[in-house]
Parts: structure tokens; C-alpha cells; sequence
């Protein structure tokens, strides 16, 4: 959070059963009254066993430290992010030269020049992302 970006959330995630589980995961963060764990045991649903299994299995090479552990999901989670913003500017960038082609169809200027700048306050936001991920990335990790 300290350089500009959000804590681990959904949307981080593309998959449906990850989704929930990081749902699942953060209300057991934030509640009082049980243990995370258990509050999580009592609540996953049977769809997600497996999943959950799956993750839990020991690394074939052993543990690593509990440290090492949240630098490595750390910089997994900020390629992630990386990845789907390069991915959201690369379509920016096509629907800005498309929207440039297109001066000659039916849409009115003011509705392109419109989209123009809607686009462009799309592509700075991305580009302020990656600044930030880059910069994330950059630095040791710390925890809040």
C-alpha cells in the first residue's frame, strides 16, 4: 500500500473458485470471532476442497520460510498485475487507433473526441499502475 497500490483483492485473480477463496480468505481477516482457519473450515464450500487441498500439498523441495513464502506471493501477485495492465494498455492503445480511423464514420466528433479522452484518462491510470507495480517491485517487501 505504501507505493500506491491496493491490497490483495478479487480481482487480482481471474479465476471463479480463487476468487471466492480470497474472498473467503479476507472475511476471515476481518472478523473477531473465530480463528482465521477455523473460520475458514467452517465456511468452505465443498466446491472448493480440492482447490484448497491442492494448495496446501507440501512443496516437493520443502517449506520455505513464512518470509520467503509472502516475498514470493508478493512479486507473484504484482506480475499479475503487471501482466493484466500491459494486457488493458495494449487495448487502450487499439481502441485509440481504431477511434483515430474511424474519423470518418457516422460518430459525431464530439462523441470521438469524447472517446479520445476517455480513453486517454484510461491509458494515464494504467500507466500510473505500472509505475507503482514497478516500484513495488523494486522495494524489499514489508509487511503492514
Amino acid at each position: 500500500q505504501k507505493s500506491g497500490l491496493l491490497r490483495l483483492t478479487v480481482q487480482d485473480f481471474e479465476r471463479t473458485d480463487h476468487q471466492e477463496l480470497v474472498s473467503l480468505i479476507v472475511q476471515s481477516l476481518e472478523q473477531d470471532d473465530l480463528d482465521a482457519s477455523q473460520y475458514i473450515q467452517e465456511r468452505l464450500p465443498d466446491a472448493l476442497h480440492d482447490l484448497v487441498n491442492e494448495l496446501l500439498a507440501p512443496f516437493p523441495k520443502g517449506e520455505p520460510s513464512p518470509e520467503k513464502l509472502i516475498e514470493d506471493l508478493f512479486r507473484s501477485v504484482m506480475h499479475l498485475r503487471y501482466t493484466r495492465a500491459h494486457k488493458h494498455l495494449d487495448q487502450l492503445i487499439y481502441m485509440q487507433k481504431d477511434n483515430q480511423e474511424n474519423e470518418n464514420s457516422r460518430i459525431d466528433e464530439t462523441q470521438r473526441i469524447n472517446e479520445m479522452q476517455r480513453i486517454n484518462m484510461y491509458t494515464y491510470h494504467c500507466s500510473l499502475a505500472l509505475k507503482a507495480i514497478d516500484k513495488a517491485l523494486g522495494q524489499s517487501v514489508q509487511l503492514d
